[in-house]
């Protein structure tokens, strides 16, 4: 679950910002002689071929600032997300069941519970299957994102495809893919949307929207490779068990 996706009814989108601007240019070899379609055909094998990725987000909306610290997977992963007013969620995805548990102010914004069951459920880990809704979320609004295939859909420019100039990240030489950010976002045309690749192999590193008025997102890619442990949060309740309180 992105902040652009289930978030949507608080800000319709969101993925990170994080490190900074691109630094100066320096020379970005092999890929910067293909086509922009060539290179994000690459950069999505790598990203495919990862098996996990860390990815620090943030957005900045007019409703304020998203931050989410998340670890991607081929089958599944997790993401815990804060907002500046002190909502917090964490989700879980292990197979096909995601599982949810936030505070009283993070089930609110981000997933729309009413307030009572905000307050109900705050702190409780709850279980969400294909199909099942919880507050204004559906099943994919809570899981996409979170696995490779998942992140990769959200992070793939629209055409027509341009490639920016050469610069460095995090002292790697890169390239950028530009378009339009993904029509699953939901912003403006004016959106555009670009993801900075190493020249070395094409591995993205970061990801940024800009060109909207007040909105701001960018997702930095970092820790390749490493060991993921999942565990299922125990005692979670069906979202279909869940119910709003009756009141007294």
């Amino acid at each position: 679950m992105r902040p652009q996706q289930a978030w949507a009814v608080a800000a319709v989108a969101a993925l990170g910002l994080l490190a900074g601007c691109p630094g100066d240019a320096a020379s970005a070899a092999p890929l910067s002689d293909e086509p922009p379609s060539a290179v994000l055909a690459t950069t999505l094998a790598a990203l495919a071929a990862g098996e996990s990725v860390h990815m620090s987000v943030s957005a900045t909306t007019s409703l304020g600032t998203i931050t989410s610290s998340d670890e991607a997977t081929t089958s599944g992963g997790w993401h815990v997300i804060t907002n500046g007013t002190g909502g917090r969620v964490s989700i879980v995805l292990i197979g096909t069941t995601g599982y949810i548990a936030g505070n009283a102010a993070g089930l609110l914004d981000f997933l729309r519970l009413p307030g009572p069951e905000a307050h109900l459920q705050a702190g409780q880990w709850m279980s969400v299957r294909p199909g099942q809704e919880l507050g204004a979320s559906g099943y994919d609004d809570i899981t996409g994102g979170i696995t490779l295939s998942s992140v990769a859909a959200e992070v793939t420019p629209a055409g027509p495809l341009t490639l920016t100039g050469p610069a460095t990240i995090a002292g790697q030489p890169v390239i950028g893919v530009q378009g339009h950010a993904p029509a699953s976002t939901h912003l403006p045309s004016a959106a555009r949307a670009t993801l900075y690749v190493a020249a070395s192999d094409g591995r993205p590193l970061r990801y940024q929207v800009s060109g909207v008025s007040g909105y701001s997102d960018q997702i930095t890619f970092s820790d390749w490779g490493q060991t993921v442990q999942l565990v299922v949060p125990p005692h979670a309740t069906p979202v279909t068990q869940v119910r709003v309180p009756t009141p007294t």
